[in-house]
């Protein structure tokens, strides 16, 4: 009897540290971070986890001191009664107080500089439009005569004179008047040059050229404006463009147009210079008072040269008109009677100081034009 009651015992404490050791191996191979609370009776069950500590290296703003990754706690939700209570966070030195500036204050400077900014972009606009509109008054040129060159209004027929191949204009004024003598003001004429050219190489029209060389001959354009405008034209492609330049250089008949033929005429296209030279020609007939002030008042002895040819040219036309009567009689080929006298008044003394000029050819070819006189 005794025997069985220790056999049972035996078994007992068997089985009890058999659990016991089970218990001890459950218990070894949980995580020690896991903790189970078990709720008392009343309670709600939480559950607290806390992260093992990363030994990788974050970046500074998100690790403690030691490079680790911060200690962070997830808690579930649980009832007020079973959340352990958190600590106080220590309290922070007390720092002086910092007085702040109002609102208004403070967004004052802003406001002052966006409303500065409006100001000036609303000045800048008005400028822009002052200027286009200014722009536009001095362009206040109208177009009325959009014809061809060399077409008249009514029919197909050329209007240029047969004998002269260049573009025909009626003067403008007499444009052997001083130009101090000004007609009347026209307030389409005051533009700046980049405005004139402009607008007789997009309109070269004999109405847009004509206000140019009234403009000219007020004294609104100056001389080195002007021929440079008309080279501009002459050397354009377009044919309406050159008959334009051209245009220019025969309605202002005076010394500087003689001498920029003489000089600048030759470096023009070829197709142009029979132009050139019957604008040239024409002062050996219709403007040989300027061909007599060249030759009083020239000192350059290209220019001087193409001149005396020129006046030796005018002198022999008058003496060969004057070798035929009206009742067909020849006479001596002398200009003589009412054909001799405007030339000879004109050229006689020029030709006369010239005769004693130091360059021998200027001074030969000036006597020889005084003795057919």
């Amino acid at each position: 009897m005794f025997g069985i009651e220790l056999e049972i015992k035996t078994k007992l404490l068997l089985l009890a540290c058999g659990m016991g050791f089970i218990g001890f191996l459950l218990n070894s191979a949980l995580p020690k971070q896991l903790t189970y609370h078990f709720p008392r009776e009343g309670q709600d069950l939480s559950f607290s986890y806390e992260m093992p500590r990363s030994h990788v290296p974050l970046a500074p703003a998100v690790t403690d001191a030691g490079g680790l990754m911060p200690r962070k706690k997830i808690v579930a939700a649980s009832s007020p009664e079973s959340s352990p209570k958190s600590e106080a966070p220590a309290a922070k030195p007390a720092t002086p107080p910092v007085t702040a500036k109002p609102a208004a204050a403070a967004a004052k400077p802003a406001v002052d500089k966006a409303k500065a900014a409006q100001i000036a972009r609303q000045k800048a606009l008005q400028q822009k439009q002052a200027s286009e509109a200014a722009a536009r008054k001095r362009l206040n040129v109208q177009v009325t005569n959009t014809q061809p060159w060399g077409k008249s209004v009514d029919d197909d027929e050329p209007v240029n004179p047969p004998v002269v191949a260049m573009p025909y204009f009626p003067p403008v004024a007499n444009p052997d008047v001083n130009r101090n003598d000004k007609p009347q003001d026209d307030t389409d004429l005051t533009m700046d040059p980049s405005t004139w050219q402009a607008l007789l190489q997009t309109h070269p029209t004999a109405e847009n050229v004509s206000k140019f060389l009234q403009a000219h001959h007020q004294g609104k354009v100056a001389d080195e404006v002007f021929y440079a405008i008309a080279g501009v034209l002459i050397q354009d492609r377009a044919d309406d463009r050159r008959k334009a330049g051209l245009a220019l250089l025969a309605g202002t008949p005076d010394i500087a147009t003689f001498e920029y033929l003489v000089m600048k005429g030759p470096s023009f296209p070829a197709d142009v210079q029979p132009q050139l030279k019957a604008i040239l020609s024409s002062y050996s007939t219709t403007h040989i008072g300027i061909l007599a002030q060249v030759l009083a008042t020239e000192k350059n002895k290209q220019i001087l040269i193409v001149a005396l040819t020129l006046a030796q040219s005018a002198v022999a036309a008058v003496a060969a008109s004057a070798q035929t009567t009206p009742g067909g009689l020849l006479t001596p080929a002398q200009p003589t009677g009412a054909h001799a006298s405007p030339l000879k008044s004109a050229l006689q003394a020029p030709l006369t100081s010239l005769g004693k000029n130091s360059d021998s050819q200027i001074a030969s070819e000036a006597k020889t034009i005084l003795a057919m006189l």
